[in-house]
């Protein structure tokens, strides 16, 4: 088999090592998703590999598979960012740890990925410099992405009689259908949690912000608990992750 290869910027997931000088990587790649590739004498060779196999890394890569399509061989890297704020405040690296760890186990094949890819870099880059971040970005990271994937919930009108919500309305929101209803269509989604209107279109303009945007946002006090349930609940019916002992799991 002939030898192929592409290089390409990737972000660094995770890294073990499995012999003295050798490890394996997990990368993210805007064109192929999650792949695990191995730098043999990665952890020794300061020419092929400077300072770019710590996790949380935006390296390029040059990566080719052996000769015979088993595995990839990760033959040099450059280091594009270390996002090195991350590394100096535990707080926000371990958001951002939570953030990766959901990303890679959602991720499966390719598609969406350059996207994905695209997204993460701006959260990691948020977290990396923005003076403030809000305490919920991991469960706003997983929202988020969840809306890139093409779960997107109509949250503008009813989905029976497609009457506007405005804000002073009493509807109900069903995660799973990404839906809303109005009062009057109610017997439609008996699963719905109530909302107001004012609350929906809040959640609205959550889930449609970048990271870009994410410092204008504060939760309303007297929405924050409920916020959260509803962003959580939302993830969970489309993803089906959920955290425990330490990772995401598939319910």
């Amino acid at each position: 088999m002939a030898r192929q290869e592409f290089t390409e910027e990737t972000l660094v997931l995770k890294l073990g090592q499995f012999r003295e000088a050798d490890c394996w990587v997990r990368f993210f790649s805007p064109s192929q998703g999650v792949l695990t590739g191995f730098a043999f004498g990665g952890l020794k060779s300061r020419k092929r590999f400077s300072g770019c196999l710590d996790p949380l890394s935006r390296v390029l890569f040059r990566v080719a598979w052996d000769r015979f399509g088993r595995y990839l061989t990760l033959c040099e890297g450059s280091l594009i960012n270390r996002f090195s704020g991350l590394h100096r405040n535990m707080s926000r690296f371990g958001m951002a740890v939570n953030c990766i760890k959901f990303l890679e186990a959602s991720h499966i094949g390719t598609e969406n990925a350059a996207a994905i890819f695209r997204f993460t870099c701006k959260t990691l880059h948020f977290l990396d410099t923005e003076e403030s971040v809000p305490a919920f970005l991991p469960l706003l990271y997983r929202a988020r992405l969840t809306c890139v994937y093409g779960y997107f919930p109509d949250l503008s009108m009813c989905a029976c009689c497609r009457r506007d919500i405005k804000p002073g309305d009493k509807a109900y929101f069903a995660p799973a259908q990404g839906v809303l209803t109005c009062i009057k269509c109610r017997t439609a989604h008996r699963q719905g949690y109530p909302v107001s209107g004012e609350l929906a279109l809040f959640l609205d303009r959550i889930l449609q912000a970048d990271p870009e945007q994410w410092p204008g946002l504060s939760l309303p006090e007297q929405w924050n608990q409920s916020i959260l349930f509803l962003l959580d609940v939302y993830v969970q019916a489309h993803m089906g992750l959920v955290w425990i002992k330490g990772g995401f799991r598939r319910t």
